[in-house]
């Protein structure tokens, strides 16, 4: 699928990907065409999704993007929170079942271990992440 070039407002790089273009864009978000940095690194896809994290009521938001790769057990995470705090990380594929996707978040950096789940229902995608402490908890639709 060839890409349209990136708009005004439009990330160049998220996590350790370059973006070169964008391939789409949806009610759940925008779908970029990314390469890693490193030397012959394949393109992959990079969906940013949009979605609120927190709680909105006094404006905690989290710009957060998973990088999937068809055949992958792993998913590439980058979290942005409203106060400058960052995370990048690497998700391991624990469970799949036809409407679930459950994935181990491990300590690192600014990253808190947890469990990360998508849960499809129906046109939206629920996003759930919990350290079995705290939880954050997100219903992505179609706009």
């Amino acid at each position: 699928m060839p890409s349209r070039p990136l708009e005004p407002g439009d990330p160049v790089r998220l996590g350790r990907f370059e973006l070169l273009g964008r391939l789409g864009e949806g009610g759940q978000g925008v779908v970029y065409l990314g390469r890693g940095t490193n030397p012959g690194e394949e393109r992959v896809a990079v969906k940013v999704l949009r979605s609120t994290v927190g709680d909105t009521s006094v404006g905690l938001t989290n710009d957060i993007t998973f990088t999937f790769v068809a055949g992958e057990r792993t998913i590439h995470e980058t979290d942005q929170d409203s106060y400058g705090g960052s995370c990048v990380n690497t998700l391991t594929l624990r469970e799949a079942t036809a409407t679930v996707l459950t994935f181990d978040e491990p300590q690192t950096g600014g990253c808190v271990a947890g469990t990360v789940t998508f849960r499809r229902q129906g046109a939206s995608l629920a996003y759930r992440w919990t350290d079995n402490i705290e939880q954050n908890t997100a219903t992505l639709r179609k706009s």
